[in-house]
């Protein structure tokens, strides 16, 4: 990706993979990244809710970003979040990623404390002024962070730095906010959502430009991306939009059983063997994995065939 080159379509977010010991696995996560890298997909993303980022030292946080980038060797886009809550670590952890390779950063607003919008507009367009001309996505997730901004707070950290071109939407419901930031921008800002798709069929008609799912069963996506942008909508669209639904519904409610089932997926078709959370975590109950597994199957039809574990 250049500066001058649009971020959008499918880009997955990455979980991190952890030894027995629960100490960072980078063969195990390079492993995944070369994996990954042969789905349809149109970048790759790290350091999302979905890699467990707060649990991460800031050498962990380099030497997954420098795995990532050499791992990648340019075969696609990578995008790296700034998730630190000071702007002076902020800003030397967006330098550090994008001479380590990384192709634009997507910028966690501050929420500590409840800073004041003035505060956050500055946050993020420092970040963004210290890797200019590099493209910026903000992450918007006021239902896992508690802040709420209006999408005038967008607009203007874009008009100051104009690399801040997208916004990770994810309210729930995010199509209302996406229609906002559209009117409010002028069509100068983009959004992208996340949320395992839950909301792709509303808002792939909302002129979204991608989608940031977990990785688990990535190939389902490319052609819900295309079939749920055509007019009208096939049944075998439908079809495979209400099982991929399913399995994303029964993930999402919480943090910790997002990434349990996003990794537990990929242990499952053999990508990493070791499915473990980072502590402190809540791991979910059996029965959350028998209902995952279920969920997983009725996909099975549309994955290709694999090395897969029971």
């Amino acid at each position: 990706m250049t500066d001058t080159t649009a971020i959008g379509g499918i880009i997955p977010v990455l979980p991190v993979p952890f030894a027995e010991d629960q100490s960072v696995d980078l063969a195990a996560f390079a492993a995944e990244i070369r994996w990954a890298i042969q789905r349809p997909i149109d970048g790759l993303a790290l350091f999302g809710l979905a890699s467990e980022y707060w649990k991460l030292s800031d050498d962990e946080r380099i030497a997954l970003t420098e795995t990532l980038a050499i791992t990648v060797a340019g075969r696609c886009p990578v995008l790296v979040s700034v998730t630190d809550s000071s702007r002076y670590h902020a800003e030397r952890f967006a330098r550090r990623a994008a001479n380590l390779g990384a192709d634009g950063l997507i910028v966690m607003p501050p929420y500590l404390m409840g800073p004041k919008a003035d505060r956050v507009i500055d946050h993020c367009r420092a970040v963004a002024d210290a890797v200019a001309p590099l493209p910026v996505v903000i992450q918007y997730s006021p239902a896992y962070v508690g802040v709420s901004f209006t999408a005038e707070v967008f607009v203007r950290m874009h008009e100051r730095s104009p690399n801040i071109g997208y916004v990770k939407v994810e309210p729930r419901p995010p199509g209302p906010m996406i229609d906002a930031i559209a009117q409010a921008s002028g069509g100068r800002l983009q959004c992208l959502i996340g949320q395992g798709g839950l909301t792709l069929a509303d808002c792939r008609t909302r002129g979204i430009a991608g989608l940031m799912p977990g990785v688990g069963v990535i190939e389902v996506y490319r052609p819900l991306w295309h079939g749920l942008a055509a007019t009208p909508v096939s049944e075998a669209t439908w079809d495979l939009h209400d099982r991929m639904v399913a399995l994303m519904s029964h993930i999402v409610p919480t943090i910790d059983m997002w990434v349990a089932g996003d990794k537990q997926l990929l242990a499952w078709r053999g990508v990493i063997e070791h499915a473990g959370l980072r502590d402190p975590s809540s791991r979910p109950e059996p029965r959350f994995f028998e209902v995952l597994r279920q969920g997983f199957d009725r996909l099975r039809p549309y994955l290709p065939d694999e090395r897969e574990t029971s």
